[in-house]
């Protein structure tokens, strides 16, 4: 199996591997598998999660889970699909807790983790599908969430913020849009707002205030730049769609409210 590791040939260590019924191969396979452009291929996130699975790997199989949630998060904005892939990897350490392992203070400490994590998303979630039908209140709930310590651990602050500069700009309260704008960068110095909020909406406001554009100068390297049946599914952020009372920015806003 080493062998075939170091010749990085998939598709003989994927064979080897559903041959060999061993657990030791089946976590080398998986790690492996890891190494690989994983993210944009299903058939290998489903060997990922099958070999580590037959393994009874579940910290493995946990951590894995928590990093595509990450993805549908950093690619896709897909907060609900990431809550999905924690809720796995939550499942997966209470798993590896029936088996007594030595590690139980570590794993019950994560579990606490997952647990805050998804009741953050889910609190982000729930805010955006408020944007629908009562935007004003859910700017509030937002800026509440924003002002919560350690939310960042859970949630993008960037996308928290986005909706909210988005909202401000859509309703020409271009002072209170750049005010948020200061405030993100003070809270991350080194952020890319553009990766937030289109580049035109930022030209826009700084426009209106007369302060030079966002976009023309180095805006920083954002810190985040630097077989189951019981698999989740991934995919594509599925676009929610919202009724727009203005053009401006009309698909910027459902670009950050998409879930």
């Amino acid at each position: 199996m080493r062998s075939l590791l170091k010749s990085g040939d998939t598709e003989k260590i994927i064979f080897f591997a559903k041959k060999a019924h061993n657990k030791e191969i089946y976590i080398l396979a998986a790690n492996f598998l890891q190494t690989l452009n994983w993210k944009t291929d299903t058939n290998l996130m489903k060997y990922i999660e099958t070999f580590y699975t037959k393994a009874n790997a579940y910290e493995l199989l946990a951590s894995f889970y928590e990093a595509c949630a990450q993805v549908e998060i950093d690619d896709y904005r897909d907060y609900s699909k990431a809550n999905a892939a924690l809720a796995e990897a939550q499942r997966c350490i209470k798993r590896a807790l029936e088996d007594e392992p030595k590690n139980v203070i570590q794993l019950s400490e994560k579990l606490d983790e997952l647990s805050h994590t998804i009741a953050n998303i889910k609190k982000f979630v729930g805010i955006r599908t408020i944007y629908e039908t009562d935007p004003n209140d859910a700017i509030r709930q937002l800026q509440a969430l924003a002002d919560e310590k350690g939310i960042d651990e859970s949630i993008r602050i960037g996308d928290i913020y986005a909706i909210m500069i988005i909202h401000n700009a859509r309703k020409s309260n271009f002072k209170k849009a750049y005010s948020l704008i200061c405030q993100l960068q003070e809270r991350q110095p080194r952020i890319n707002v553009s990766r937030y909020v289109n580049a035109q909406i930022l030209d826009t406001i700084c426009d209106e205030l007369h302060h030079p554009r966002l976009t023309g100068i180095n805006n920083g390297a954002s810190d985040e730049e630097d077989d189951t049946e019981e698999g989740v599914e991934y995919s594509h952020a599925l676009k929610r769609q919202i009724q727009n009372k203005s053009s401006f920015a009309g698909s910027d806003l459902h670009k950050a409210l998409n879930s």
